[in-house]
């Protein structure tokens, strides 16, 4: 409750509110109505804190396995990655919600540089993937930004495709089996239409991930139908 308030607090610094939520981020739960605010809007809006809790919980690509981790090296690891799997805010996005375009492609290029000199990029990519599932519109009518879009179908970035798969799969949280799968139907029609309005749009890669995400609850309606039918 002291967190709630300070954080509504428009005169508290925020360094100090940053030190204060990470203290405790491991009481901090959004369904519980409190979460980490500062940290996650430090999170969209400073690459580098990104890239240091990147490297704070996974190792460089190739790197051998550390020895002799202290716990307190455990502990501050445990923070950053239950602070990595709560962040929803996407880069870019200022205090006031709106979304900058042109504050995301400078954060995205500062991080790519960052994780690729330290050996992180397809962790660090795979993780950001998550997040931009919460993209805002596009003003164009799209239902993803197109800044967002574009950045998601370059060629080279695969794992941030990767990343963005896993979100979608994962923003369903928990749910109630439906014997005849009509809410898996549904979704694969729902992806099916995003991949197609996007490919209309020029962003071919990211409409084959939408179609692999549209034929994975194909596949698990298939598989819930076929299990009901053998329990009958």
């Amino acid at each position: 409750q002291i967190i709630k308030a300070l954080q509504k607090n428009t005169n508290v610094n925020q360094d100090k509110m940053f030190h204060v939520e990470w203290a405790y981020v491991t009481l901090l739960d959004r369904k519980e109505g409190c979460s980490p605010i500062t940290l996650e809007n430090r999170l969209a809006s400073d690459p580098s804190f990104f890239c240091e809790l990147i490297q704070l919980i996974y190792r460089a690509k190739g790197a051998e396995p550390e020895a002799g981790i202290s716990e307190q090296r455990r502990n501050i690891a445990s923070n950053a990655y239950r602070l990595l799997s709560t962040w929803s805010i996407v880069p870019g996005s200022q205090m006031d919600e709106v979304f900058n375009p042109d504050a995301f492609t400078i954060w995205l290029n500062s991080m790519e540089d960052i994780v690729k000199n330290s050996g992180h990029y397809d962790v660090a990519m795979i993780q950001l993937g998550d997040v931009l599932v919460n993209s805002p519109k596009g003003s164009d009518g799209l239902w993803i930004h197109p800044v967002i879009a574009e950045a998601m179908n370059s060629r080279n970035r695969s794992s941030l495709r990767e990343g963005y798969s896993t979100g979608i799969r994962n923003s369903r949280g928990v749910h109630v089996v439906d014997p005849e799968a009509k809410p898996e139907r549904a979704l694969a029609e729902k992806y099916r239409k995003q991949a197609e309005e996007v490919e209309n749009f020029g962003y071919q890669r990211l409409a084959t991930t939408l179609r692999d995400v549209a034929a994975s609850y194909d596949y698990d309606a298939e598989r819930i139908i076929s299990r009901d039918g053998k329990l009958h």
